[in-house]
């Protein structure tokens, strides 16, 4: 939405493919490709050049500094995919790279005893509520109308200050 409404902050680069978030089917693969089939479901990585441990450096990223995701097809190295959980969507596990690598990076390591907040219903706070809930911290939200915080609640929110 914020591609298309013209407020996304970072301005592209000429002719780039935008959005650095998606899932997908794998169409064709080449001869070395072990990690995937033709078919199986996928969700790419935020990060494509970080595989693992400390991060050292940012690297390229989709959507900014190299081609995103909004197109029909997209070439890439096997390694920057991950597999699909079968029981999402497209569109859920869509979320999965930014918004939900985000809430579980921010509440990792809180625990039973522990207070959580988080702010609003959208994109990152729902993921940090269900990961901090999950690992037994109380969360408080905070939200603008009722159906918002009604939702907070049925995804496990402690407390909702409206």
């Amino acid at each position: 939405m914020v591609i298309a409404s013209g407020l996304y902050p970072f301005p592209p680069l000429p002719n780039l493919i935008q959005l650095s978030d998606a899932a997908g089917v794998i169409e064709a693969v080449g001869p070395d490709t072990t990690r995937f089939r033709v078919g199986d479901r996928v969700v790419n990585s935020f990060n494509p050049t970080w595989y693992g441990g400390p991060l050292r450096k940012l690297g390229q990223m989709y959507g900014t500094d190299i081609d995103g995701w909004l197109g029909d097809y997209a070439v890439v190295d096997e390694n920057v995919l991950v597999s699909m959980p079968e029981h999402l969507s497209f569109e859920e596990a869509a979320t999965l790279p930014c918004a939900a690598l985000t809430g579980w990076s921010a509440v990792a390591g809180v625990g039973p005893g522990d207070t959580v907040l988080v702010q609003g219903s959208g994109g990152v706070s729902p993921f940090a509520l269900q990961f901090a809930r999950t690992a037994g911290a109380r969360v408080i939200a905070t939200t603008s109308s009722e159906a918002k915080a009604e939702r907070l609640r049925e995804l496990g929110a402690s407390d909702v200050v409206d």
